[in-house]
């Protein structure tokens, strides 16, 4: 019975020592990641500026062709021919 409790005693003693340990290892760990994503993100930040730029570049650009196709069917169906206000016109 007595080489039991010595054996129970000896794995909590283990155990108790070895929580924080892991504990420890868990939190370096996790501080580590913790910086790679940090400057991962300084790394994409430029990046992420840059194409929210280019998207809002892109979105009035898609704005602008959209009123001039819808200008160009408006005067398809009034019969109007595109240009007429003045300048040279190509005719195929």
């Amino acid at each position: 019975m007595g080489a039991v409790v010595t054996l129970v005693v000896a794995i909590a003693v283990m155990l108790l020592l070895a929580v924080p340990v892991a504990v420890l290892r868990l939190l370096t760990a996790v501080r580590g990641l913790r910086s790679a994503v940090d400057s991962s993100q300084q790394w994409l930040q430029p990046i992420l500026d840059e194409l929210s730029e280019a998207s809002q570049v892109t979105g009035l650009e898609l704005a602008q062709l959209q009123a001039s196709a819808a200008d160009l069917s408006a005067q398809r169906r009034s019969g109007g021919q595109p240009g007429s206000a003045g300048g040279d016109r190509y005719t195929a």
